[in-house]
């Protein structure tokens, strides 16, 4: 029996030329927690179990290649893998 398994979808960080990076979120939101600071450039593999918050777009990531999984604004990936509905 052939099973399909999802293409993993991966993003860099693309905060911008007036920025560093993203923060990191524990939970989806503004006012969560930040677990880190990841740098522009940073490859990311983003989960299909993204969520709005605020009219804002919250991405679940981990952050690789062994890096701290968590959740940061969706404007500031830039998808190298393509994904349905992005």
């Amino acid at each position: 029996t052939f099973t399909s398994t999802p293409t993993p979808v991966y993003a860099r960080i693309d905060a911008g030329e007036d920025a560093e990076g993203a923060n990191l979120r524990a939970e989806p939101g503004f006012g969560s927690a930040i677990v880190t600071a990841i740098m522009n450039g940073t490859l990311v593999q983003v989960y299909p179990d993204s969520v709005e918050i605020d009219a804002r777009q919250w991405a679940h990531v981990n952050v690789l290649p062994d890096g701290p999984e968590g959740w940061v604004l969706q404007d500031l990936l830039l998808v190298a893998t393509p994904a349905p509905n992005w």
